[in-house]
């Protein structure tokens, strides 16, 4: 009877301990492609051959266990499946912050109209350049006779898209005296008979250094004014009691015998 609980009992620490005469089980991997199963190991397939790429190649690959290869494949599916970050469009014009050179300006950018404004509006790099703008910058003039000036084109800040202007602004006519200038800005110097003189008397100009000291004698003379004397009519002249006073005064161009015309 004990013998029998003896084999009894050894039967069941015989089950227990795995000792059926049968092999166990062996758990394979699992392998994500590119990688295939060899034996019990993964290793890489990349051009999917099913060969080992360490034994097309020579290669020294390590085998990784399934996890570490499902960790590796989903890496590599979010790199290749992420797109690049676009740039901004702040000012709604249609052109990115990387092509527009104003971004923050709708009115700029890359092929809009060229304007004289100091902007390079079309973004190729260079401010107001175009046919009718060539000439920014270089002299001009306005005006006839006294009243010329000269000055530099400029963009028209009244006209952006139209034609450049000068920058200088014609003098202010005066009444014409007989000075051998346009004065009145006609086109014509000395018209309107300035220069008629009674007697016919020859002009006698003043000579500098003007005199400081005159003898006082009356030997009437009429002084005739250069351009600064600011004159409302004809004669622009004054009589003077003799040529000496005269050419003391500092406006006194010339000088002609006699007292001076009426007007």
């Amino acid at each position: 009877m004990k013998q029998t609980i003896y084999l009894f009992l050894l039967l069941i620490l015989m089950l227990n301990s795995g000792c059926t005469g049968q092999e166990p089980e062996v758990l394979k991997p699992v392998c994500n492609s590119p990688y295939i199963l060899v034996g019990t190991d993964c290793c890489l397939d990349e051009n999917s051959n099913n060969i080992c790429d360490r034994d097309e190649e020579g290669r020294d690959q390590t085998s990784v266990s399934s996890t570490t290869l499902f960790k590796a494949s989903t890496t590599t599916s979010t790199i290749q499946t992420q797109t690049p970050t676009q740039k901004p469009d702040n000012d709604g014009d249609g052109f990115t912050s990387d092509v527009d050179c104003e971004d923050l300006d709708s009115t700029i950018f890359p092929g809009a109209s060229e304007a004289c404004d100091g902007v390079d509006n079309d973004c190729d790099g260079t401010v107001d350049n175009g046919g009718i703008w060539a000439n920014l910058g270089s002299e001009c003039f306005v005006g006839i006779g006294e009243c010329a000036a000269t000055g530099s084109i400029i963009c028209n800040i009244l006209d952006p898209l139209g034609p450049p202007v000068c920058s200088a602004k014609p003098g202010v006519a005066s009444p014409e005296i007989c000075d051998d200038k346009d004065n009145d800005c006609d086109g014509t110097v000395d018209d309107d008979d300035v220069c008629a003189e009674s007697d016919g008397n020859e002009k006698e100009f003043c000579d500098d250094p003007r005199p400081e000291l005159c003898v006082q004698i009356y030997d009437p003379v009429c002084g005739w004014f250069d351009s600064t004397a600011a004159c409302l009519k004809y004669p622009c002249a004054q009589t003077y009691s003799n040529s000496c006073e005269a050419c003391r005064s500092r406006i006194v161009l010339y000088w002609t015998d006699g007292e001076c015309p009426s007007g």
